[in-house]
């Protein structure tokens, strides 16, 4: 307990070199953190920016499969072919009639593309 006790008479106070290097070491800490946190905030939005795109591209396709599901748009010709092996390793090719819709929303460097096929009858 003396010990302890002689630590706090002591008349040493902190040299201006000491504080110099704890507000430098701190200081590095802290900008470190910030460029983290700011890299961090910028992919957050990136997303959302994209997450909103893909959303406007999907109400766009919704669009239309309700005009074509109304009659308001016939689908128009073409065809999707699908190649593909069976458990024997056999190939074979299927081949649909139908329509690839696409939707393509978003800026240069956040573009959005979606498709889906939509089979005739």
């Amino acid at each position: 307990m003396r010990k302890v006790l002689n630590l706090f008479k002591r008349n040493e106070g902190i040299t201006l070199i000491e504080i110099i290097v704890s507000i430098a070491v701190i200081s590095i800490l802290l900008v470190s953190l910030l460029t983290i946190f700011s890299g961090n905030l910028q992919n957050v939005m990136r997303a959302g920016k994209k997450t909103k795109y893909v959303f406007s591209a999907q109400a766009e396709i919704d669009e239309t499969l309700k005009k074509i599901e109304e009659g308001k748009r016939p689908v128009s010709g073409g065809f999707l072919k699908v190649d593909f092996k069976d458990a024997n390793g056999q190939n074979w090719v299927m081949q649909v009639n139908g329509e690839v819709i696409s939707a393509e929303t978003g800026e240069d460097t956040n573009k959005v593309k979606l498709s889906t096929f939509v089979p005739r009858n």
